[in-house]
């Protein structure tokens, strides 16, 4: 490893829309000279490993579970077929790439983590490294725009509000969350309410990969965030 150079694990959970950006910024950041691990479902070992990239298998390979029949249930948007698998396959899941993200991360100076990546704030918290959340979509707090499950603007206020609906993503799981905290790293219970980008030491560093010359940076933003346009993976003819 270089002088001066970071570790630095870049953790991703999804599809393909999901992982290649962080391929991009991987590659970027190990140009300039930085120790990176990606951290991504284990289907996509190869694609990253092609890439000259060291990688680390998060666990969960979605795209053969979203074409498994569990998951065209969820698909088809059956809040009894969630109840159903909950259960039988999701908890499993969690805790296996909870597992895995603590494996990939525990030896990083910096974490930057995709908003699917759920226990990569608790590492953080654990090791004392660097959170930088990083998403490919807006999701963070505004009054320009609502969340974006909202087709129309709410307002200025309702559409700040509209973003708590983020608080859920973590409360459904916090109970496996919080039995993993205590057994792995050792940690007391996670806060019952957190948004997207907040963990125990404050709020992180926000990276949102998209430019600013389609959706232009809010003006009610902070400091800490960052609109930095399209991570784009030059492929060649690929």
């Amino acid at each position: 490893m270089r002088r001066g150079a970071v570790k630095i694990a870049i953790l991703s959970i999804g599809t393909r829309g999901d992982v290649q950006p962080s391929i991009a910024l991987a590659k970027a950041l190990q140009n300039r000279g930085h120790d990176v691990v990606l951290g991504a479902p284990e289907n996509f070992a190869n694609w990253v490993e092609r890439h000259g990239l060291r990688f680390h298998a998060l666990g969960v390979d979605m795209q053969s579970f979203f074409q498994s029949p569990e998951g065209r249930e969820i698909i088809s948007g059956s809040i009894f077929a969630v109840i159903k698998i909950w259960k039988k396959t999701l908890v499993p899941m969690m805790r296996l790439s909870l597992d895995a993200t603590w494996e990939a991360a525990r030896d990083a100076d910096v974490i930057v983590y995709h908003p699917k990546v759920v226990g990569a704030p608790d590492v953080c918290e654990k090791t004392g490294a660097k959170p930088v959340f990083a998403s490919p979509l807006p999701l963070f707090s505004t009054g320009a725009f609502p969340f974006i499950a909202f087709r129309v603007g709410l307002g200025s206020w309702l559409n700040r509000q509209s973003y708590k609906i983020l608080y859920l993503t973590r409360m459904t799981v916090l109970g496996i969350v919080n039995r993993w905290r205590r057994e792995v790293l050792g940690l007391g219970k996670a806060p019952l309410f957190a948004a997207v980008g907040e963990y125990s030491g404050g709020i992180t560093p926000r990276l949102c990969a998209v430019s600013n010359a389609v959706l232009p940076r809010p003006d009610d933003m902070d400091d800490g965030f960052h609109m930095m346009g399209y991570w784009f993976l030059d492929e060649g003819n690929a």
